[in-house]
């Protein structure tokens, strides 16, 4: 191939998007012939077929994935089969409690995890030290480039704390505000669901963490409603979790200084927020990196293997500490919480702080894997795994557009009910993503990078004892 062509892959479009086109921007940087895509990890079943072949014809010198799971291979099998290609992973997960270790690292198959894989695209050290104990990734197989969502988070947090501020004291309107992060998403799930959820990512039956967060939810509710009675002049924001039923916390704000959020991004409440309380949430971190002093509410203790890390970014308090933390804040006494020294080596640990920033540290990343990476050996079940999903592929491309469109076909209501409920679930997909609003983020991509004045330069990555890194404090 004299071309080389990179496919970069996506998940969430509000996640990934902007930050892949920036990670586009940069390799182009580096050597403008380059050819780069930027895809949905899935392939789509439409009344006219799927676009498996379409995507998979031309070929590729390296895709890059957010995730991998072996049990659900058979489409990157056959789309690296299909394309000549590498594959890479830029972990989009990397914060996880050790319970999930198994689906997430893939342990009963890591022999075919490490050979499938030429590269792996990490946030910090340890998520590297995490790969190579317990999968035996080598080093030289490791990138650690820093959290692209962190980016995205600095580059607009300083222009909407400008439009958020309304006076000198205090954050937007005069009034200090106190943003409440929930991570209670399980709370909703029933005892069956839950049963569903461990049997899939293979999670110890012991731990009903369903009930255990349905209760602490309660609890956090109780001591936020609490401190908002005792402190009327300071308004709470309390965000769910993506997905989480908003219920409880509708029926939690009673009063005019709670307050219900969550339609806009994180960074946006991050901007109006003097504090942040958490209970064992990652996005504690984007607070941390926001410089935003934050805190972990002591509502109970949980086993430590179900607890997200790394645990030094938690300051944990209990019910009368909330009261003096919510006065210090009303007083505006916030100097003395600023984040501690622990949290933000937590912070550099998980996500490295590079002196060119992730977007460029993972397209330096990607250059160099260009410059080796060679497409995996299949093993013959993985062959024929392969085989097998192109073989559907084809089936549904001869007969979905048939059972489609044939009003004749007594399975053609069947079909169009299953096509809107797998639409329904890829919502944020690209295909169902405005055109005019790729070629916009594509437009701010580009203005952030150019902005960020960073001259790349083919051989920027130093070994470091975790692994392949830009210049930074990680490597200082």
């Amino acid at each position: 191939m004299s071309t080389k062509r990179v496919v970069l892959l996506w998940d969430k479009f509000t996640r990934d998007y902007l930050s892949l086109e920036c990670i586009r921007a940069y390799l182009l940087q580096l050597d403008p012939s380059i050819e780069v895509s930027i895809e949905h990890q899935d392939f789509f079943i439409t009344e006219a077929g799927t676009d498996f072949f379409e995507r998979t014809a031309r070929p590729a010198s390296l895709v890059v994935m957010p995730s991998f799971n072996y049990r659900r291979m058979d489409s990157v099998l056959a789309r690296v089969l299909q394309q000549g290609a590498a594959l890479a992973l830029a972990h989009s997960e990397q914060l996880f409690p050790p319970i999930f270790n198994e689906s997430k690292f893939n342990l009963s198959r890591a022999d075919r995890y490490r050979a499938l894989t030429c590269g792996h695209l990490v946030w910090g050290s340890f998520y590297a030290d995490q790969l190579h104990e317990q999968v035996g990734v080598p080093r030289e197989s490791l990138y650690v480039c820093g959290n692209p969502k962190f980016s995205v988070l600095q580059s607009r947090l300083r222009g909407l704390r400008e439009e958020h501020r309304g006076t000198t004291e205090g954050s937007a309107g005069g009034r200090r505000k106190i943003l409440v992060l929930s991570n209670f998403l399980v709370a909703d799930y029933s005892d069956r669901e839950w049963d569903a959820f461990c049997e899939r990512w293979f999670v110890p039956p012991q731990y009903t963490l369903n009930q255990w967060f349905s209760e602490v939810r309660k609890a956090c509710l109780a001591w936020i409603q609490e401190a908002a009675h005792a402190h009327p002049d300071v308004d709470f924001l309390l965000r769910p979790h993506p997905g989480e039923d908003e219920a409880p916390y509708r029926a939690a704000c009673n009063r005019d200084n709670l307050i219900l959020t969550g339609g806009a991004e994180l960074v946006v409440d991050l901007a109006k927020a003097d504090l942040v309380l958490t209970y064992t949430s990652s996005a504690a971190l984007e607070s941390i990196a926001a410089d935003i002093p934050t805190y972990s509410l002591d509502l109970q203790r949980m086993p430590e293997e179900t607890v997200q890390p790394p645990p030094q970014m938690h300051r944990w308090i209990d019910l009368p500490q909330l009261q003096a933390l919510v006065a210090d804040v009303a007083a505006g006494r916030l100097e003395q919480h600023q984040p501690s020294a622990e949290q933000r080596q937590a912070l550099e640990d998980s996500s490295h702080q590079s002196a060119i920033g992730a977007w460029a540290s993972h397209a330096a990343a990607i250059h160099h894997l260009l410059q080796s990476a060679s497409p995996p050996r299949l093993s013959a079940a993985e062959w024929l795994r392969a085989q097998g999903f192109i073989l559907r592929m084809r089936l549904r491309a001869l007969l979905f557009p048939l059972a489609y469109h044939n009003p004749l076909l007594p399975v053609r209501q069947r079909a169009r009910a299953w096509l809107q409920r797998r639409n329904a679930r890829l919502e944020s997909a690209r295909d169902l993503v405005p055109a005019a609003v790729c070629a916009a983020v594509r437009g701010n991509a580009d203005e952030l990078v150019s902005e960020a004045c960073v001259e790349l330069q083919p051989e920027l990555l130093v070994r470091h004892d975790s692994g392949w890194t830009a210049p930074g404090p990680l490597s200082a």
